[in-house]
């Protein structure tokens, strides 16, 4: 599985927001309103004692490539492989259908729905059949769509002007449209964008969920210029200058813009309400190599986690901008929910663990002591979805942990590496077999 390790670059994040937030920009690197001192936390020993859990079956892919990640929708497994995306039978693991890819894809799961977009061609698949119900070569280069649970929003900028369509899914059938002035680069961003993903987060990964706008953006040259749309009507919100940053938008008002171009790896974070151009708040954090291993940052619909320039995760409230603390723990943070942050620590040598913090305080919940055959710097796969998560351990194998506790729960056997973690399943690549992957209940 591709593992990306290299820098921050123009990632760009959003979240949900209800309403507004805070008046007045926080300037500055963040500066906690508490600070969490670390508390004595009993280690789960790293000798597994869990049980070793079969895979309800494995199902071979030939020629898939190295694999991305897997998710599932309904009785439907997605698997994104580099040179194929295939549909599998929930039940027993049964090829449906296979769509052969090369180059940079981006793989959007809906509930009707696969779509699929490389860098000259979109195509959307039904997730039973892998009919194709949708196929675009894109005019001039690559050209983002935005896509969610129930739209697909496709820029058109091949002519005088950028036409920006609304098609309804499962029929795309175009409802609305929106007209600009011609610009370069145009993207629309919308849930399941590829600049919002966190690079680690392999929860759920390519599902797509419902938003009631989308954000167009284009280059004019001098400027780099953001529209929110709403998805279901097409209607504009106000336009206005990102600085040359990208922004991008879930399923809210707020968007999150990057700004690298200071100096020693500090990055200026800043809200914005995408329907009314207004800046909300402004915080900083920063960029950072751990032996290669990139700091992230972790998100969730209410809160942010970014590195330090002291190499600990500071936790940002979405709504306020505001620090509600900064850890003294050094770790980068690789998953997030409304409860635990996730940070994986250890720098410059082998000994690499998992530590769940309390988002309430900052507080160290648990430490799970990973074998020390582990490396620092090599990318261990950790996804989190509500009360699990699992992680590659070395052996190789996936474990799986209760967040809270952090106790131990199962191991999948014969797993190598970790693709995807859903509410009631869990896909692996299976040890021995680069073709192979396998699936847990």
């Amino acid at each position: 599985m591709n593992r990306l390790t290299a820098t921050l670059g123009c990632l760009v994040t959003a979240l949900a927001l209800a309403s507004c937030a805070a008046e007045k920009p926080v300037a500055g690197p963040p500066t906690p309103s508490a600070t969490p001192t670390p508390t004595p936390t009993p280690s789960v020993p790293s000798t597994p004692s869990e049980p070793q859990r079969p895979a309800a079956w494995t199902a071979a892919l030939p020629g898939a490539g190295e694999f991305e990640n897997a998710t599932v929708l309904g009785e439907t497994v997605v698997v994104h492989g580099r040179q194929l995306v295939a549909g599998l039978n929930r039940a027993d693991g049964k090829v449906l259908w296979k769509v052969p890819v090369n180059g940079e894809v981006r793989v959007s799961v809906t509930k009707a729905v696969v779509l699929i977009e490389q860098v000259s061609l979109f195509q959307g698949v039904d997730i039973r059949s892998g009919k194709v119900k949708y196929r675009k070569k894109h005019a001039a280069g690559r050209q983002n769509a935005g896509i969610t649970a129930d739209w697909v929003v496709v820029p058109d900028c091949a002519g005088r002007t950028c036409r920006v369509r609304g098609l309804q899914l499962p029929s795309f059938k175009e409802r609305w449209h929106a007209d600009f002035p011609i610009g370069t680069t145009p993207n629309v961003d919308a849930p399941g964008s590829d600049v919002t993903a966190h690079y680690y987060n392999l929860g759920e990964p390519n599902l797509v969920r419902p938003a009631p706008y989308v954000v167009f953006g284009r280059d004019t040259g001098k400027e780099r210029l953001m529209t929110a749309l709403a998805t279901a009507t097409g209607r504009p919100g106000k336009t206005f200058d990102a600085w040359d940053q990208y922004l991008t938008l879930t399923t809210g008002r707020l968007g999150l813009m990057w700004d690298e171009r200071y100096s020693g790896g500090a990055i200026r974070i800043s809200g914005h309400d995408v329907l009314t151009g207004r800046y909300l708040w402004q915080q900083r954090g920063w960029r950072w190599d751990n032996g290669g291993q990139a700091g992230y940052p972790a998100l969730t619909s209410r809160l942010l986690a970014v590195p330090t320039k002291e190499k600990t995760p500071a936790l940002i409230d979405l709504t306020t901008g505001e620090v509600r603390w900064t850890s003294r723990v050094k770790g980068i943070p690789v998953g997030l929910t409304d409860r635990t942050l996730l940070i994986q620590v250890g720098e410059f040598s082998n000994e690499i663990d998992l530590v769940g913090l309390d988002t309430a305080n900052g507080n160290q919940r648990w430490q799970i002591e990973l074998p020390r055959t582990m490396l620092a710097g090599r990318d261990q796969a950790v996804a989190v979805v509500g009360d699990r998560v699992a992680h590659e351990i070395a052996g190789p194998a996936v474990r799986v942990n209760d967040v809270r506790t952090g106790n131990a729960l199962w191991t999948a056997e014969g797993s190598a590496g970790l693709l995807g973690l859903g509410p009631d399943w869990l896909i692996t690549q299976s040890a021995g077999a680069d073709d192979r992957i396998q699936f847990f209940k």
